[in-house]
């Protein structure tokens, strides 16, 4: 008789546990899909005052996690703070993982040059190495967690991506090298 109240003691503290984790006023949204070519599928969402970006490396099915430039796998996010097309030095900025997972905030100065990093709580990402929803074969995935207000001054954001394959060298989404020639906007 004791186990039994033991097993439901356990059974009714881990419910209290689970709900009590849970942000009743949480605001996540469904992820939108906002790039697709079959090698690489981009999709964000929202979670209350940040944006989620997921990336989807399908063709990268190699595990480079870690490790010393150029042999590591990473990917970048370029962000046209004031959505006008073009770089602005110490306006827009770059968010990327660091070999160590650390994610880097850097402000663009130029085509070729940004701050150095500079780390922030509330700027979050993670590298995976592992099937998903997209592939069941393992490949590079990241999710990267930034604040709207980091990203934007209202609820749209123009951006690109980079992603670095330590195989093949660095993609480019849209496929513009320089920043913000060629961008993808997304809405919230």
């Amino acid at each position: 008789m004791n186990v039994l109240k033991y097993i439901l003691l356990m059974l009714v503290a881990s419910v209290i546990v689970l709900v009590s984790s849970c942000k009743k006023d949480d605001i996540i949204t469904d992820p939108v899909i906002f790039y697709d070519d079959r090698t690489t599928v981009l999709q964000y969402r929202c979670i209350n005052d940040d944006i989620e970006f997921f990336v989807d490396a399908l063709s990268d099915t190699t595990n480079h996690i870690g490790g010393e430039y150029p042999n590591v796998d990473f990917c970048g996010i370029s962000i046209d703070y004031n959505n006008n097309g073009v770089l602005d030095a110490n306006i827009d900025l770059q968010v990327s993982q660091l070999a160590d997972e650390r994610m880097c905030v850097s402000y663009l100065l130029s085509q070729n040059s940004s701050t150095p990093c500079e780390f922030y709580s509330d700027v979050t990402g993670e590298t995976k190495f592992s099937s998903t929803i997209n592939s069941t074969e393992p490949h590079m995935n990241y999710t990267i967690r930034i604040p709207k207000s980091r990203i934007s001054e209202n609820n749209v954001s123009n951006l690109s991506i980079r992603l670095h394959n330590a195989e093949t060298g660095f993609e480019f989404i849209p496929r513009e090298q320089d920043y913000f020639t060629s961008t993808i906007e997304i809405e919230w």
